[in-house]
């Protein structure tokens, strides 16, 4: 079992997906399992993504449903102890997992959160409680931050 699973939900972003799962699989913490969720795309992705051959990578279709309801298929098939979701248009920094489980682990963390990061600032991450976590998660306007969660909060 790997100690981190990586959920993509991707629709039609053939654009983008390569770059996403490069930054990904050049993670310098490895244990981890990406898992692919290709929600009904009508474009090249799902011949993209077939070409990466890599034991962590899991590819899971479905037709059409909704970032959503990609994310809950990756989470019925995550075996992680920590969750964390990254959007197919996104390329995640080299440090991502090592800084954010780190993070968790070191302050016995529920939820840890950063923000997006441009260049090469340092990231602002946020360690939460669970309360702390639900509060600030429903006070958001619009999207959730980046974020790595334990499994079995």
């Amino acid at each position: 079992m790997s100690e981190v699973s990586i959920i993509v939900p991707i629709y039609n972003s053939e654009k983008y997906i390569s770059a996403c799962i490069e930054s990904i699989l050049h993670q310098t913490y490895k244990d981890f399992e990406l898992l692919l969720i290709d929600d009904g795309s009508t474009d090249n992705t799902n011949n993209i993504i077939k070409k990466y051959k890599d034991s962590r990578i899991k590819i899971y279709r479905q037709e059409n449903k909704g970032t959503g309801a990609a994310r809950n298929l990756g989470m019925k098939h995550a075996n992680g102890n920590y969750l964390t979701f990254v959007d197919s248009d996104d390329a995640i920094e080299q440090r991502y997992l090592e800084i954010m489980l780190n993070a968790c682990k070191n302050n016995n963390a529920d939820i840890v959160s950063c923000v997006y990061m441009k260049n090469d600032k340092e990231p602002k991450i946020k360690i939460l409680n669970k309360t702390e976590a639900f509060r600030y998660l429903i006070s958001l306007p619009e999207k959730i931050p980046m974020s790595v969660v334990r499994q079995n909060i």
